[in-house]
């Protein structure tokens, strides 16, 4: 590969090369290289490892508990704002409100979006910074929607950091269940007709699809698997009881606080998905465990399926049962998905051009970054710009952060 296509191949799988850094002599073995570990997530400030002068406050959460007591604050100053609004002159709870409700609604949005930012210009493995927009992209959750702001979905995503060296099934149960879905489609409040919760008359939430949906279509199978209406009904059901505890006085004792299954909301009785049925006696949270399984391991999964589009036509048969063969044979590895990818786009074994990553569904993302081709990619002097957060531009113009989304070309 010579350093004209190496530049380009480092900018589809990665962010490209910086202003300091050599072309490699191996582009493949470079980005392979960096697929190994999850670098962990800073506010770097150069690619020499130092950080950004942040105050204290800035801080990225990490595990559920944390996500949880955040949440929860979250919600008693919304609440507490609320209250207030009924005995003070509007342009005074405004400013109340504004005051209480800025960390969760702007600061957070913005230490998130910059700490991606950060780590896909400055940091140690731009590869794996890539393949991590693709899942989170894949895996989506919006901020704003029913009270996850922007406190739930960083941690969530830096969790689907920690499971792509891992496999898919796990990162697909943990995406499934986390506090940041949950919320985001409704699942936290979604109760079988037939609950303990329902009869007891203790609620009047009914059966929510959103989740159950979305993870047949987007997440899993889609619907070229063929499944119906029925088959919705049944993963919904499987779903019932999955929710959020969050330290409050409904809090029950001796649960961690994050993600919980609440049997109290779960539609009883076995569920049919496709023609297999899912039933658990003891295991109350197995049909959900097993259900996973079964999408997880159909080589019809939206994963596997991204891989295989760009070769399903090529005229080369034998790169087209060598992917065909490989993504069969990863049982569910996202290493071994993602080296395939690399040796694909470096042209590996075939003798037609390797796609652009505009047109290229495996590697780009939709929604996190903008990312313009050149149409020189040699050495001369050239910038890209990427932009994070689209539609999230929440980041201070006083901080002259905007030079973290240049990368320049020597």
């Amino acid at each position: 590969m010579n350093e004209l296509a190496t530049a380009r191949f480092a900018r589809q799988v990665g962010f490209g090369l910086g202003p300091d850094e050599a072309t490699p002599a191996d582009a493949v073995g470079w980005a392979s290289g960096q697929l190994d570990s999850a670098p962990k997530v800073k506010f770097l400030a150069s690619r020499a490892g130092d950080e950004l002068p942040l105050p204290p406050e800035v801080r990225l959460l990490e595990s559920q508990e944390e996500v949880a007591h955040a949440l929860q604050r979250h919600i008693d100053s919304r609440l507490a704002v609320l209250a207030a609004s009924r005995t003070m002159p509007k342009p005074q709870w405004e400013a109340l409100r504004f005051q209480t409700m800025q960390p969760f609604l702007n600061l957070t949005g913005w230490q998130e979006g910059l700490a991606r930012g950060c780590m896909a210009v400055n940091g140690p493995a731009p590869v794996f910074e890539r393949f991590w927009h693709f899942w989170t992209n894949h895996f989506t959750v919006a901020p704003s929607v029913n009270n996850n702001s922007h406190t739930a979905v960083g941690p969530y995503m830096r969790m689907l950091r920690r499971h792509m060296t891992g496999s898919f099934r796990d990162m697909l149960f943990e995406a499934v269940t986390h506090p940041a879905m949950v919320l985001y489609l409704d699942n936290a409040r979604s109760t079988g007709a037939n609950s303990i919760a329902r009869r007891s008359r203790a609620t009047t939430d009914e059966i929510n699809e959103n989740l159950g949906r979305e993870l047949l279509e987007l997440f899993t199978i889609s619907t070229a698997a063929g499944y119906s209406q029925q088959d919705v009904d049944a993963v919904t059901h499987i779903l019932t009881g999955w929710g959020v505890q969050l330290p409050n006085r409904a809090a029950r004792p001796g649960i961690p606080l994050g993600s919980y299954f609440n049997y109290d909301r779960h539609e009883p009785g076995t569920q049919t998905f496709m023609g297999k049925s899912y039933s658990a006696v003891i295991r109350h949270d197995g049909k959900l465990n097993d259900l996973i399984d079964d999408l997880a391991s159909n080589n019809a999964s939206s994963p596997n399926e991204r891989v295989q589009e760009p070769v399903k036509d090529d005229e080369n048969s034998v790169i087209r049962f060598y992917v065909t063969g490989a993504c069969q044979n990863t049982i569910g590895e996202h290493l071994a998905r993602r080296q395939l990818l690399i040796y694909l786009v470096a042209g590996a074994g075939s003798n037609r051009r390797p796609w652009g990553y505009e047109s290229d569904p495996a590697v780009r993302t939709k929604t996190h970054y903008t990312q313009k081709p050149n149409k020189t990619l040699g050495r001369g002097r050239k910038k890209t710009l990427m932009r994070y957060m689209q539609n999230q531009n929440r980041y201070d113009p006083r901080q002259n952060l905007d030079k973290t989304y240049y990368r320049v070309f020597d």
